[in-house]
């Protein structure tokens, strides 16, 4: 649950995982609600660190 945190702090602020997210329970894919700001343009990439201090960076 951390990186996806870190991954939606990197679109916007993180409100809301729904309850499979959240326990983790039969999840196929993550769903969390991110306040964004739509006058923004979306970022084509976002650099996220896991705990190990290793960059990811996804397109």
């Amino acid at each position: 649950m951390d990186s996806l945190s870190r991954i939606s702090s990197g679109l916007g602020v993180p409100l809301y995982a729904d309850e499979c997210t959240t326990k983790v329970d039969k999840i196929s894919f993550a769903r969390v609600l991110v306040e964004m700001d739509v006058a923004r343009e979306l970022p084509k990439k976002l650099k996220v660190e896991d705990p190990n201090g290793r960059a990811l960076n996804k397109k």
